[in-house]
């Protein structure tokens, strides 16, 4: 039987919105649109534009037992530490948090994460076997113009006039040079670093731009997932995550594929996410992790991103 899902997108520094149907079978040729789970394989849609679909009523119920308390999450920062003490150069972790709202709002919310967000990519989407989630993230995780790729190395996170400090440079370092190594460039260049604002959090950024004619999903299944939003090396971040972190990302920290839109494909990280119920919002919220990070301020990195999104929408815990 043929699954039907729902997009509505509107891309970054733009203010057009686009939606309609995804499907998810049809011709190869038709299928313009990638969601992958942080774990999972990548799912593919063909998405018909259409500005008369009629939405049922989000009727999914929560289900609690994603959610940690402080004393936990402190815990399993405390953990990753200690792992990165002894060989892991970094890792991500992260936590829920699911709070009270009527999700028939989530037409008010996409509108005000465009407002608030100009830089980043905002939707909504219902993906068969995943329900229903809302975003705006930064993170771009391959963008194709022609035969031309550019990504960006992403890390690092600070709050309004806080300057950065070592770790948050070396956090990022290492995120330049792993997407390097995993890319394999011959001839690509790396920008100089800057700083890159969502709302009050600031991050580090590098852009990386080479040339290629491989496929544009294939260049992102190649990055995901990048040490930005899992760690390094990779295969021990995964087998720590998938041992201590405690709970099924789903498609946080997966991403999202817009292939041929605007003149353009681009792949973007699922992060600055949350997952609708019947009755509310599970939040995605995380950082990364290394020797020098201490579990209090970490924990408090978390609280705050989660407060840039629900000040973003308007709602309070």
């Amino acid at each position: 039987m043929q699954a039907q899902g729902f997009l509505k997108f509107s891309l970054p520094n733009q203010t057009e919105w686009h939606e309609g149907i995804l499907s998810s079978q049809g011709p190869e040729s038709e299928q313009r649109f990638w969601m992958k789970p942080f774990g999972g394989q990548a799912m593919g849609f063909s998405f018909k534009e259409s500005e008369s679909i009629q939405i049922q009523p989000i009727s999914e119920p929560f289900q609690p037992g994603f959610e940690s308390s402080k004393s936990e999450y402190v815990h399993l920062v405390s953990q990753a530490i200690e792992s990165c003490a002894h060989g892991m150069k970094k890792v991500v972790c992260s936590r829920t948090k699911f709070v009270s709202a009527n999700p028939e709002n989530w037409k008010t919310w996409l509108v005000q994460l465009r407002a608030k967000f100009p830089k980043a990519f905002v939707y909504f989407a219902h993906i068969p076997g995943h329900g229903h989630w809302i975003g705006a993230t930064p993170e771009v995780l391959i963008q194709k113009e022609r035969n031309q790729m550019s990504t960006m190395a992403l890390a690092g996170t600070k709050w309004g006039d806080e300057p950065f400090e070592q770790k948050e440079f070396d956090e990022q370092q290492l995120v330049t040079d792993t997407i390097l190594d995993d890319l394999d460039l011959g001839s690509g260049h790396a920008g100089l670093r800057y700083e890159r604002s969502f709302g009050e959090i600031r991050h580090l950024c590098t852009d990386i731009v080479f040339d290629s004619a491989r496929p544009i999903h294939e260049i992102a299944e190649a990055l995901h997932p990048t040490p930005a939003v899992c760690g390094m090396p990779k295969q021990d971040a995964r087998a720590f995550l998938a041992r201590f972190e405690g709970y099924d990302r789903s498609l946080y920290t997966g991403y999202l594929l817009i292939d041929g839109m605007a003149e353009s494909s681009a792949a973007f990280v699922n992060l600055r996410c949350a997952r609708i119920f019947q009755n509310g919002l599970r939040f995605y919220i995380g950082g990364g992790i290394n020797k020098d990070s201490n579990p209090e301020n970490e924990w408090e990195e978390t609280e705050r991103k989660l407060q840039v999104m629900m000040n973003a929408i308007q709602l309070h815990d």
